[in-house]
């Protein structure tokens, strides 16, 4: 959270399986604040996405959910 102006949620993910684009989150932080927002290590946890303070809640993202992750074609 260094360098950050504003807070964010953090949705913690690890593959269901090798080269799967499905992933199980296994740790939500929510409303991490700038500057001070500290993560400590996630178990389990291969990969992180960020996303806009509210954001996990708003999509309701829970531990346990299986998210796709598709690559974007840009």
């Amino acid at each position: 959270m260094l360098f950050m102006g504003y807070p964010i949620d953090c949705v913690f993910v690890r593959p269901v399986a090798k080269g799967s684009d499905e992933h199980e989150v296994v740790a939500v932080r929510r409303e991490l604040r700038p500057w001070t927002g500290v993560v400590w290590f996630v178990r389990r946890a291969r990969g992180a996405i960020e996303l806009s303070a509210g954001g996990a809640a708003q999509a309701g993202i829970n531990v346990g959910d299986r998210l796709r992750l598709v690559r974007a074609e840009i």
